[in-house]
């Protein structure tokens, strides 16, 4: 099994490294693999993972440590959804597989374990939050413009009234 850098997640080309070639992290030597190197407190849920790439695309993979990925899966659902609804859906349900099966992987030291930055989990639920009020409102306005066009009143009331 490859030898990880606990920090970074770099693998480490010699086997008895004391510092992280990538990074320059302290490593501890003959520790086999990164698994044993980390406590059992360390270790991803992939229930959560998955739970939060439902709730919101992209999240479980930034719950993973995977900002980048995160965020391409997110606007992969968006625009997907816009130019025909079942992309957006593959999208997401790739999303909710890749979180959970890499939260997987992580525990069993199949790749190496990245840590959940709180940071960027609170930057992507704000970007996330700015880019669906965005779109909310592009919506709306186009909505208001669609009925205004139609009877000259933007009051949805009246025209679900038939006062056209």
């Amino acid at each position: 099994m490859a030898k990880f850098c606990p920090e970074c997640g770099q693998p480490l080309g010699v086997a008895n490294a004391k510092f992280c070639s990538s990074c320059g992290a302290v490593v501890n030597p003959g520790v086999a693999g990164l698994q044993a190197a980390r406590g059992p407190h360390e270790e991803k849920s992939a229930l959560l993972a998955g739970a939060c790439s439902g709730l919101l695309p992209g999240l479980g993979q930034v719950y993973n440590g995977e900002l980048g990925k995160g965020i391409a899966i997110f606007f992969g659902t968006i625009v997907g959804t816009f130019v025909l609804l079942i992309p957006g859906l593959i999208f997401w349900a790739y999303g909710l597989h890749n979180a959970y099966s890499t939260a997987g992987k992580m525990n069993s030291g199949q790749i190496p374990y990245r840590p959940a930055k709180p940071l960027h989990i609170v930057l992507f639920l704000i970007l996330a939050a700015i880019v669906l009020v965005v779109i909310y409102l592009v919506i709306m306005a186009m909505v208001s413009s669609l009925l205004q066009s139609m009877g000259g009143s933007d009051d949805l009331s009246s025209l679900l009234n038939g006062g056209f």
